[in-house]
């Protein structure tokens, strides 16, 4: 619970998992529903083909295990195409497995646990609307994103997208948790968090809008506080504080999986200054007109959402936006808005990712 007049909630012991006293229809049937998925997964993870990236990123995976295996003398992975940008949190577990069972199929493989990933996240989703507005919210989001074929279908071939998408969902859903503690997070929250970023720098650089987006809760917080301006910085200073061993293990899970981002100082701003001007010479249809992808038009992405995500979602958008403007007044109060700025700033973040890369 924050100090200095700084209270936000007082939920900073719950976890958005009802206990066996607490659980009601929905919180079981939401877990039968994870439960379901990975029968899912594993019925049909042999089913689909390989996606156009998938060969390089599991070449780069092997040459990340030879570099470790060399004794960090093996640095071909470090001039190998573009992918000493990303890192391999995927894809070196999916070769340390492969050493350890030779007779899998790596497509196979990569398939399976990249689809049980992809649970992962829907369990991440159904914690964080859970936590925010209860059981029925959190069956009601996995249903939802599960009836989404750019997640249900995609989590099984875009080894890349789906596991970096699972570890940002589980950051913010751990960072609204933190947002009631500070400035006193627990141990185990911080580390929660440390791990989720960790996760997702291990993958690609985006995974540094956690920390962004931690240092904007601290801040907005910080601010909404009563009394001094020395108060509100030592607020600050006590909220870094908490998190600074979350931090430390979110430097040492990049610095494994993506070994190339400590080999020089600007070598991540170099990352994030190649992700936001990477072109791709790959040819989409828009109304019967071909275009290169970097170059559709503004109304693509719209387009493109509208074909993409079911009609319940689309439902529930428009019922959520006819809500907000009934009853912005009651919804928009600082106790409980700071809670969503994580959901906010990630969501504004992904759809200004996506329009510059359909540009």
């Amino acid at each position: 619970m924050m100090d200095g007049g700084c209270n936000v909630d007082t939920r900073c012991v719950a976890t958005g998992v009802p206990t066996k006293r607490q659980r009601t229809w929905e919180s079981r049937l939401s877990i039968l529903f994870y439960w379901g998925m990975v029968v899912f997964v594993v019925l049909t993870f042999r089913r689909h083909g390989i996606s156009n990236d998938e060969l390089v990123q599991h070449t780069y995976g092997d040459m990340l295990w030879r570099y470790y295996a060399s004794g960090l003398t093996d640095t071909s992975l470090f001039s190998y195409r573009n992918l000493y940008l990303y890192g391999g949190a995927f894809d070196l577990p999916v070769v340390a497995l492969l050493k350890l069972v030779p007779s899998v199929s790596i497509w196979d493989l990569r398939h399976l646990l990249s689809g049980l990933v992809g649970v992962v996240g829907l369990v991440g989703t159904g914690r964080l609307a859970t936590y925010l507005y209860g059981p029925r919210m959190g069956l009601l989001a996995i249903v939802l994103l599960a009836l989404c074929g750019m997640w249900s279908g995609a989590m099984f071939t875009h080894t890349k997208d789906i596991p970096f998408a699972t570890a940002m969902i589980w950051g913010v859903y751990t960072l609204t948790r933190i947002v009631p503690c500070l400035p006193q997070v627990p141990l185990s929250l911080g580390l929660g968090f440390g791990l989720s970023t960790g996760l997702a720098l291990g993958l690609r650089v985006g995974g540094g809008l956690l920390v962004c987006y931690a240092a904007l809760v601290i801040l907005v917080c910080g601010v909404s506080c009563s009394g001094l301006w020395r108060d509100r910085v030592l607020f600050w200073f006590r909220s870094a504080r908490s998190l600074f061993p979350g931090m430390c293990l979110a430097f040492a899970l990049m610095a494994f999986f993506w070994p190339w981002s400590v080999q020089e100082f600007d070598h991540v701003p170099l990352a994030i200054k190649a992700f936001s001007n990477f072109s791709f010479e790959i040819d989409t249809i828009v109304a019967g007109t071909v275009y290169q992808v970097d170059d559709v038009p503004r109304t693509y992405l719209p387009i493109y959402l509208l074909v993409k995500m079911a009609e319940p979602v689309l439902l529930g958008l428009v019922c959520g936006v006819l809500v907000f403007a009934i009853r912005w007044h009651t919804l928009v109060q600082v106790r409980q808005s700071i809670l969503w700025v994580p959901v906010v700033v990630q969501e504004e973040a992904m759809s200004l990712q996506q329009e510059r890369q359909k540009r």
